[in-house]
């Protein structure tokens, strides 16, 4: 019985480390949609103020699009993981 409870530490200690781990990176996620949201609204802010080069203001709105699919695609794999945990 003892060497049973020795055994399951290290892999309570791994199954531990393993969930922070996977909150962690939620919340880093989630703390870069949130920043991806306040530049997506200042950008088009100043496009409509006219202070950028409409060019420019969609290829920085292509851009924002992969950074925001990007992000979409952690947090999905991140709840994958949080329902494997």
């Amino acid at each position: 019985m003892a060497n049973r409870r020795a055994e399951s530490a290290p892999k309570s200690l791994a199954y531990d480390a393993m969930v922070q781990r996977t909150e962690d990176s939620t919340a880093i996620l989630l703390n870069g949609q949130d920043s991806l949201r306040e530049l997506w609204l200042w950008l088009r802010a100043q496009e409509r103020r006219g202070r950028l080069d409409p060019d420019d203001a969609r290829q920085a709105q292509c851009d924002l699009g992969r950074v925001r699919r990007a992000i979409d695609e952690g947090l999905t794999l991140a709840r994958a993981a949080r329902g494997d945990v």
